[in-house]
């Protein structure tokens, strides 16, 4: 176990507002992000529809698949100053005063898997934890997106072969 910092309370009290301004904006961009997606895939998704364009539906499904990425980003990067957060309120000498790094998070984690390649690290250094990707704000939300768009492309694909 870590022995603890010995900044003042006032010190650590700071230092958490810092992270918690962090973790506002990240929660604030990760609802932006979902307000942006909603007229973007109702737009795609309902011209689509109107001129029964499949690429357009196409279009829109990849949008999802974006946003989703992207916010999904936002959800991990979170979570990783959520770990921070809770280093600093218990003292933890791993994290340096008023530091926003979080690869201290990630030293217990890198530690385990020390035999890993670097370039694999790297890799999962800008993808979205798997945790990230399956919670409750991010699969249900946009998967329905996703299955929605699959609807409408199955549909047109009936359509225009129906046609042909």
């Amino acid at each position: 176990m870590a022995k603890e910092n010995t900044l003042s309370q006032e010190d650590k009290r700071t230092h958490l507002a810092f992270i918690q301004g962090v973790i506002l904006r990240m929660s604030a961009a990760s609802s932006n992000t979902k307000s942006w997606l909603i007229p973007v895939v109702a737009g795609a998704y309902a011209y689509a529809l109107t001129t029964k364009s499949i690429e357009v539906a196409i279009l829109g499904f990849i949008s999802v698949i974006c946003f989703a990425f992207l916010d999904a980003n936002y959800l991990s990067s979170e979570q990783k100053y959520v770990k921070l957060y809770e280093l600093v309120a218990n003292g933890d000498s791993r994290v340096p005063p008023f530091s926003l790094d979080v690869s201290v998070v990630n030293e217990a984690k890198t530690a385990k898997s020390a035999k890993k390649s670097k370039n694999i690290q790297h890799k999962k250094s800008w993808l979205p934890s798997k945790t990230a990707v399956l919670s409750w704000s991010i699969a249900p939300f946009y998967g329905m997106l996703l299955i929605t768009g699959l609807c409408i492309s199955g549909y047109l694909t009936a359509i225009n072969l129906a046609f042909c």
